[in-house]
């Protein structure tokens, strides 16, 4: 079973092969873990990303 801390492990090691948000979304999707842990995830990868690319993100979920 993937813990959290392997998980955490292979999303930084996909964020330092610069891999695109959009992977290391479907990466956490496929985990056989809660939703909640799959937030965590989530969050994680997030707060890796640059600002623009997040204020651009969240511009246009605002638009959508």
């Amino acid at each position: 079973m993937l813990t959290i801390t392997r998980a955490e492990d292979d999303i930084d090691a996909m964020l330092v092969e610069g891999r695109s948000f959009g992977e290391i979304e479907d990466f956490i999707s496929d985990q056989p873990i809660s939703e909640e842990l799959k937030s965590v995830l989530w969050l994680w990868a997030w707060a890796d990303q640059p600002l623009a690319l997040r204020r651009r993100i969240v511009s246009a979920i605002g638009d959508g």
